[in-house]
């Protein structure tokens, strides 16, 4: 950082919080910033000399609020101040919980979502486990399809055809789910996402509609058949 012609060096931890300024050309600390597990600033031996705080936010010193891309963090409460603009498209039930309640490992600088490794971006923790479901649901729904028509026709295969056509119908879920999270995440009117960002979203969301769509025309396919293997009146 360059101030007054001088340059510093900002040293913070994993999630981005202010500890030190350290001028570059004396090595002396000229601000030690000490903060309790929500953020609350306990001692600042040199308040407002940098605007950042608290994992990394923009620090308010008359409001004691940390700004954070949409949202102001309020560590007095642990809570945003604010619902999330984004509703339940985040990766939590609770529209004023900063960061799924956990501030010492995850952080959100935009306001909007969380992910595991506490670095902030269109909702990560919701996209993997989305992605893992639909891919987990139409593998097993192939593999159970397979193992259908190694049977002779009748009701046992036609069960087996109707577990196909449920696995399909939850891979289906999953990418329905992943594409409104996609589609959310670019079209929202507070997203923050870069030019590139929001295309990789909007591209990855047709994908994963278009698999929906494909699993959902599997599942009546596999109903259909396991039809009529009930209809055999065999085993």
């Amino acid at each position: 950082m360059v101030k007054d012609g001088d340059m510093y060096r900002i040293i913070a931890d994993d999630l981005g919080t202010v500890k030190q300024v350290v001028s570059t050309s004396t090595g002396t600390v000229v601000e030690q910033i000490d903060y309790d597990e929500l953020g609350n600033v306990l001692a600042d031996t040199n308040p407002g000399f940098v605007p950042f705080g608290f994992a990394g936010g923009l620090f308010d010193l008359h409001t004691r609020l940390a700004r954070f891309g949409a949202r102001d963090y309020d560590a007095s409460s642990g809570t945003w101040t604010t619902k999330d603009p984004i509703k339940f498209g985040g990766t939590t039930e609770n529209l004023y919980s900063y960061a799924g309640g956990d501030p010492v490992n995850r952080v959100d600088r935009k306001g909007l979502y969380v992910d595991d490794e506490g670095f902030d971006c269109w909702p990560q923790t919701s996209r993997a486990r989305t992605i893992g479901g639909a891919i987990v649901g139409a593998a097993l729904s192939y593999l159970t399809e397979e193992a259908a028509r190694n049977l002779p026709r009748g009701r046992m295969r036609g069960a087996l055809r109707m577990l196909s056509a449920t696995l399909s119908l939850y891979s289906a879920y999953e990418s329905m789910v992943y594409t409104a999270l996609s589609f959310g995440a670019a079209l929202s009117p507070t997203a923050v996402l870069t030019p590139l960002g929001t295309g990789v979203a909007l591209f990855a969301g047709g994908v994963a509609a278009g698999a929906a769509a494909y699993n959902f025309a599997q599942a009546l396919d596999y109903m259909e058949k396991a039809q009529k293997d009930f209809e055999s009146g065999r085993w």
